[in-house]
């Protein structure tokens, strides 16, 4: 079973080399948006953590410190153009937060925004729903950055790093296949015979869907090369096909089996652990387009790999 878990090092690297290229996507984009941060764009508190980020809404007028910064009004202000109206109400209402309405209250507000610029918005908010889980951390990346930088100075290597950090820590846990109790096929064993089949069947089931060594987890992840494309990468991950599919096959085998009671909470955990691998696996290869959801998947590998070694032994003892 280690032939194919990842080592903590090699996780580590790929990690460290993700952050790296996620600075450049991010210093990117300032450039190609050519975003000019306003004096106001920081947080009081450097340390928040992204979740506190996401959510903060220090002037309390309905947007969060995020959206302040993209819509360049003031974090610390309600009413950043001081006409008598709060930015979120300003944008709700398709004004803009930042120009002061000055039309006499008996007449339309002067300060509307324009057909075409809120049919923008509405046309970006629809796109970054559909964003791959790369480009949604790039664009909130893009965000906190523009809190955290100071006008006039450049953010220090520390809080780029925090920032990339608490991004990434954000990331949807992936969700895998959970069976229950009530998925099993469950009997009170009354003598040593009972017992001996249920070993056996469950021996044969781990035993006849052996992984073969195609190639390991970690071949097939450290072949990738940083110039390959999407199409190379893809099909480089393909070759894992086999490997999730052995997993697919044990756990469906472990379904199949008839449990003793007694058994029930081993068993249970060992076909979670083997269809957990093959969930992990088969979303791998399905992320070949999305690195930074790739990033998140193999990370869990070296989680679910250590889960079914734990179960195996578990199980081994019986």
């Amino acid at each position: 079973m280690r032939n194919y878990l990842p080592s903590k090092k090699f996780i580590y690297t790929l990690f460290s080399l993700v952050l790296a290229i996620l600075i450049i996507y991010g210093v990117k984009m300032l450039a190609e948006k050519k975003v000019q941060p306003s004096a106001n764009e920081t947080l009081t508190n450097r340390d928040v953590t992204m979740e506190e980020f996401i959510v903060s809404d220090s002037d309390n007028d309905g947007l969060k410190n995020w959206e302040e910064a993209l819509w360049k009004t003031d974090p610390e202000k309600s009413d950043t153009d001081n006409d008598g109206t709060s930015d979120k109400e300003e944008i709700k209402d398709g004004r803009n937060p930042v120009k002061a309405n000055t039309a006499k209250a008996s007449l339309p507000p002067n300060d509307k925004l324009d057909d075409e610029t809120v049919a923008a918005r509405k046309q970006a908010e629809t796109e970054f729903a559909q964003l791959s889980t790369t480009d949604k951390v790039g664009r909130v990346l893009l965000a906190q950055y523009l809190v955290n930088k100071k006008v006039g100075e450049e953010i220090n290597q520390t809080d780029i790093a925090n920032v990339i950090n608490n991004a990434l820590s954000v990331i949807p846990e992936p969700v895998f296949t959970k069976y229950t109790v009530a998925d099993l096929k469950i009997f009170k064993s009354t003598s040593t015979e009972q017992i001996k089949t249920y070993g056996d069947k469950t021996a044969f089931v781990l035993s006849s869907n052996r992984p073969k060594p195609l190639i390991t987890f970690e071949e097939a992840i450290s072949s990738i090369g940083e110039n390959d494309t999407d199409a190379e990468i893809k099909v480089k991950l393909q070759k894992l096909g086999p490997l999730a599919l052995v997993y697919k096959n044990i756990s469906l085998g472990l379904l199949g089996v008839e449990v003793p009671e007694q058994f029930a909470a081993k068993h249970l955990e060992l076909l979670n652990a083997t269809s957990q691998m093959s969930d992990n696996l088969s979303q791998i290869i399905a992320a070949a387009e999305d690195p930074i959801k790739l990033l998140a998947l193999i990370n869990t590998y070296y989680d679910s790999a250590k889960r079914l070694w734990d179960a195996s032994n578990a199980f081994s003892v019986l």
